[in-house]
C-alpha cells in the first residue's frame, strides 16, 4: 500500500482438477504478481534500475504409460545483460 492504495497483488494459478492428472505429474500451477505500472517506473527510474525476468520451465514426461515420470528444468534470462552476470 502507497498513499492509501493498492500498489501489488500477488495471485496463483491452477490448471484443471487435481482429478484429471496422473499421480506422477504435478498440476499445471504457477504465481504472478501485478503491480501498478507508474509506480513501478517510477521506482525503478528513482534507483536507477531496469527490470529483468528469470523464467523457469519444469518439463515431465514418461516414454510410456506405466514408466515413472522423468523431469527437467530449464531456465531463461529475459531482459538481462550477460554483461551484468
Amino acid at each position: 500500500m502507497k498513499d492509501g492504495r493498492r500498489i501489488a497483488t500477488n495471485r496463483q494459478w491452477l490448471e484443471g482438477l487435481q482429478e484429471r492428472y496422473n499421480d506422477n505429474f504435478d498440476i499445471p500451477h504457477g504465481n504472478y504478481i501485478e503491480i501498478d505500472r507508474a509506480f513501478l517506473n517510477d521506482y525503478l527510474k528513482e534507483k536507477g534500475l531496469r527490470l529483468g525476468y528469470l523464467a523457469r520451465t519444469n518439463v515431465k514426461y514418461k516414454e510410456k504409460q506405466y514408466d515413472k515420470a522423468k523431469s527437467f528444468k530449464s531456465y531463461e534470462l529475459i531482459g538481462v545483460s550477460k554483461i551484468i552476470i
